[in-house]
């Protein structure tokens, strides 16, 4: 799991400015960081790419996938249920 928040925080780190100098924690509003509209779409589109997962819409919002926690938790629901052959996401 650790490796899923790395690969998040890695990809976050594209689309808000001085992310790791801003030592932003994992349960931080990202948007309070400079998370706009267009790189939280662009952050999903490569989280998707990365995890070889479909977030399902009701998910995509800038409120229900605000924190690296949030989004760590969906992925791992997405990933635990497609290891498990329920493909209710895609």
């Amino acid at each position: 799991m650790e490796e899923r928040i790395e690969i998040v925080r890695k990809i976050l780190s594209n689309f808000i400015e001085d992310f790791y100098e801003k030592k932003i924690e994992n349960n931080a509003n990202l948007m309070n960081y400079g998370l706009d509209s267009l790189g939280f779409i662009k952050t999903i589109i490569e989280i998707e790419d990365k995890f070889d997962i479909i977030i399902p819409d009701e998910y995509i919002t800038l409120f229900s996938l605000n924190t690296v926690e949030k989004i760590i938790s969906v992925i791992n629901e997405i990933i635990e249920n497609k290891n498990k052959g329920i493909l209710k996401y895609e």
